[in-house]
C-alpha cells in the first residue's frame, strides 16, 4: 500500500505540472498567474483525490483482480471509469452549483488523471522503481 501512496504522490505532482503548464499556455499574456501558483493550486486539490481515492480505488481493484489474468485494457478501462467516478464524486463534494459544472471537462481530466496513475503504476511493476529507489537510500 506504500507503494500505491507513493505512486500517488508522484501522480498528484506530473498532473499537476501538466495542468499548470496547460492553464500558464492557455491564458492571455494580461491573465497569466505564475506557472508555479498554478501548479500548486492544482496539487492542493488533486492531491487528496489521488491519495485517497485512487490508492484507494487501485488497491481494490488490485484485490479483486489478484491471480486472474485480465489483459493490458481491461485493466486500463477499468482505471479510466475509476477516475471519471473518483473525479465526479470529488466534484460533487467541492461545487457549489453543480448546474455550473463542466461535465465534459471533468470526465476528460479525471480520465486522464488515472491514466498519469495507471501508468505510473505499471512503470513500477515492471521495474520495481520504488523498491530501487528505497534501497539506494539505505545504502
Amino acid at each position: 500500500m506504500l507503494e500505491k501512496i507513493i505512486i500517488s504522490i508522484v501522480s498528484s505532482v506530473l498532473f499537476s505540472l501538466i495542468l499548470g503548464l496547460i492553464t500558464f499556455f492557455s491564458m492571455d499574456s494580461g491573465d497569466q498567474t505564475s506557472l508555479l501558483s498554478s501548479f500548486f493550486v492544482y496539487l492542493i486539490f488533486s492531491l487528496p483525490v489521488f491519495i485517497i481515492g485512487g490508492a484507494l480505488f487501485s488497491y481494490f481493484v488490485e484485490a479483486y483482480l489478484d491471480g486472474k489474468n485480465i489483459n493490458y485494457i481491461i485493466k486500463l478501462i477499468l482505471y479510466g471509469v475509476g477516475g471519471i467516478i473518483l473525479g465526479g464524486a470529488y466534484l460533487i463534494l467541492i461545487a457549489n452549483n453543480l448546474n455550473d459544472a463542466k461535465w465534459s471537462s471533468i470526465i476528460i481530466v479525471s480520465f486522464g488523471a488515472a491514466m498519469i496513475y495507471y501508468h505510473l503504476l505499471l512503470i513500477n511493476i515492471k521495474y520495481n522503481t520504488i523498491s530501487k529507489f528505497f534501497s539506494l537510500l539505505s545504502k
